[in-house]
């Protein structure tokens, strides 16, 4: 398992292409500001226990593994133990390949086929350190001949502090149930 390392002058951050892709540490200025992965999770190739990983190509969970889309009926395994639902996509628990590296970014790709998720699809990752932070993009194309429903997400674990602040662009958020499906959206 490799642990590729982007520094600036404040910054690291640590991507374990091997662990879905993952984040495994990111500090500013010697601190943490996210999670940092242990050891422990990084010899087992844990994504949960990264500081971030990616979602792709859904977030959020799958109610039963079971939708239809366009007359099309999907049946996904279960992808977390006893967990009844498909959550999170595939990309997080599997690995990537390096397309781009420099000292301060990587680019990543995951290529795949179609199986119970019907479409093949390539996921593009980028992290970048800039003079203000991280920055990290997620995309997905769909490479299938039929139209593919998609979500794209990152699934963060930040330090709890006092002085610790995170900025995101939003447009809302889901509330959930006791089973923890998303039920209604809420505008901001």
């Amino acid at each position: 398992m490799s642990v590729l390392t982007l520094r600036s002058e404040a910054m690291e951050a640590e991507i374990v292409p091997d662990i879905g892709g993952g984040l495994a540490a990111f500090r500013w200025q010697g601190q943490n500001v996210m999670r940092s992965a242990s050891a422990t999770t990084l010899a087992a190739g844990d994504p949960l226990g990264l500081a971030m990983f990616p979602l792709v190509p859904w977030s959020n969970r799958i109610a039963q593994g079971r939708f239809s889309q366009v007359g099309l009926d999907v049946a996904l395994p279960g992808n977390l133990g006893d967990h009844p639902h498909a959550i999170h996509g595939h990309g997080w628990q599997r690995p990537w390949s390096v397309v781009e590296a420099s000292e301060t970014m990587v680019t990543l790709t995951y290529d795949h086929a179609a199986d119970a998720w019907p479409w093949a699809y390539r996921a593009k990752l980028h992290y970048r350190l800039t003079t203000s932070g991280l920055e990290t993009r997620l995309s997905v194309e769909n490479r299938a001949e039929t139209p593919m429903p998609a979500g794209l997400g990152l699934h963060p674990y930040f330090q709890r502090r006092p002085q610790m602040q995170v900025h995101a662009r939003l447009d809302g958020w889901w509330e959930t149930d006791a089973d923890v499906l998303p039920t209604q959206h809420r505008a901001c």
